[in-house]
């Protein structure tokens, strides 16, 4: 086994993962270009094989973001996970980040159980919601705007705000706005849009689905658990993967 960063000449394996992960809707695959020029990206390689990632992200706030920890299916219960995030927690450790965050599908027991076993705590929830708008409207490119929910999500991330959150989203997102109101959508995968403000929610959905049609993808929303607004967007015609609890789990652990 040997640990190493990603490089370029790793991208079929990584691809092989991506195709097994999520009945091949990962989008690990399509960030990793980026993720590599990036750095804080780790493989664990097998016999010349890569079977197992992780990353680590500089988030505004002093924030290391774990994301990416992936395990080829074949070499699972190996321990490679457990290596990868022992590792990402001791980088972040030496590199003076005050606090370590990732967020997973609420029924992803083997990270909610390694979160745990290390410490971290489950610090936000959210509802993972889709929609596909009847009609749509062209919105307008505009500056982004912080939104009214903290942490601010931004695709599968999510951002407390200091005084360097709106420089580093305005690098990241593309940012719309119509008459009453505006939203953001990263640049790159996975890419939900965060609303300016949730409480105008509803009026944005049309204008979200035109930048979405041109992605290819529905409207996808990450929403605050206790929104007053969620039993408002399932009437409208949002949907989850699964039921309608919060499903996306936020963990935090003070390093």
């Amino acid at each position: 086994m040997i640990l190493r960063e990603a490089r370029e000449e790793d991208v079929e394996d990584i691809r092989e993962i991506a195709s097994l992960t999520w009945e091949g809707h990962d989008y690990l695959a399509k960030v990793f270009h980026s993720w590599v020029k990036d750095g804080g990206f780790f493989v664990i390689e097998e016999g010349s094989k890569v079977v197992a990632t992780a990353k680590l992200t500089s988030l505004p706030c002093n924030v290391a973001w774990f994301e990416g920890l992936r395990v080829h299916p074949d070499y699972r219960g190996r321990g490679y996970a457990k290596t990868l995030h022992e590792h990402l927690i001791s980088l972040a450790r030496e590199e003076g980040f005050s606090r370590a965050m990732f967020a997973t599908y609420f029924k992803n027991w083997a990270s909610i159980h390694l979160a745990e076993k290390y410490g971290f705590r489950m610090a936000h929830r959210f509802h993972n919601l889709m929609y596909a708008p009847k009609k749509v409207e062209e919105p307008i490119k505009c500056e982004v705007k912080l939104p009214d929910v903290e942490p601010v999500p931004m695709g599968w991330r999510f951002l407390y705000v200091c005084e360097e959150t709106l420089s580093w989203l305005r690098e990241r997102v593309d940012s719309f706005c119509f008459s009453e109101g505006g939203f953001f959508v990263p640049k790159d995968p996975p890419r939900a849009f965060t609303p300016f403000s949730y409480k105008g929610m509803l009026r944005a959905v049309n204008y979200m689905g035109w930048v979405a049609e041109r992605m290819g993808n529905k409207v996808n929303v990450l929403v605050p658990e206790g929104n007053p607004l969620i039993n408002e967007l399932f009437e409208w015609g949002f949907r989850q993967w699964e039921g309608r609890g919060p499903d996306v789990y936020v963990f935090s652990l003070d390093l």
